[in-house]
């Protein structure tokens, strides 16, 4: 008698579904203090200063992970409340004063092992369709966003990497180029163009792309990731 697929393909696929969920842990990450100052630190910078940029968060675990893999979540006495996220895992902090007075745990839920840490990132505002910006003006905006990060190392900042160019991303497999005078740049098969700084161009040129980016952000050759001490303990 042969076993029934149907019954046999549900079965696999609910065994999985339990052994994918039963993978996922629960731990203590960071309190919700240390992630509202982050936001705080880059509020206090003088409006004009940081005219043009946005800054945001991310969950950066140690190994590539599906969508939906890292939740997070404000856990208290008397809720619990899940912190918001988007692509590549941003995340939106629920601002509340109690919150922010009582200090709760974040609780991390993520595979075992993961170690996932907090990635600080300064993006740049990307001209108006239709319009250019300056080479001078992309690098001009560059150390605006660095400097923006760095407000967010304290001690941390005598070893901060400095800024290395501009770094635009574009979907993965886009053939896309920045031009400035005769010299060309060209996306990798990553999605990532990098510009670099101090190119021997006049510097008030624009800078020519031939479609527009996802998004701009300084470009450092190390990421700039705070990880939890806890995290060395994910097992």
């Amino acid at each position: 008698m042969f076993p029934n697929r149907k019954l046999l393909a549900a079965t696999t696929l609910a065994l999985c579904s339990a052994l994918a969920a039963a993978a996922q842990v629960e731990r203590s990450w960071l309190k919700y203090g240390e992630v509202a100052e982050l936001y705080e630190k880059f509020e206090s910078i003088a409006p004009e200063q940081r005219r043009g940029l946005q800054f945001r968060l991310r969950l950066d675990p140690n190994t590539p992970q599906p969508a939906g893999a890292l939740r997070l979540f404000v856990q208290d006495k008397a809720r619990r409340a899940e912190v918001a996220q988007s692509g590549e895992g941003v995340i939106e902090l629920p601002r509340d004063a109690q919150w922010r007075r009582d200090d709760p745990q974040l609780v991390l839920e993520a595979p075992a092992g993961v170690k996932v840490g907090l990635a600080v990132e300064v993006l740049i505002d990307l001209p108006q369709p239709g319009s250019s910006r300056r080479y001078a003006d992309w690098m001009h905006d560059v150390q605006a966003a660095a400097s923006g990060m760095r407000k967010h190392a304290g001690f941390w900042a005598l070893f901060m990497p400095k800024p290395e160019g501009l770094e635009l991303r574009y979907p993965a497999g886009t053939a896309a180029t920045a031009r400035l005078g005769g010299t060309v740049w060209q996306v990798d098969e990553k999605g990532r163009l990098v510009v670099p700084q101090n190119v021997k161009q006049d510097e008030n040129l624009p800078l020519e792309l031939s479609s527009p980016p996802l998004l701009a952000r300084p470009y450092f050759k190390t990421s700039i990731t705070l990880m939890p001490s806890g995290e060395s303990a994910a097992k």
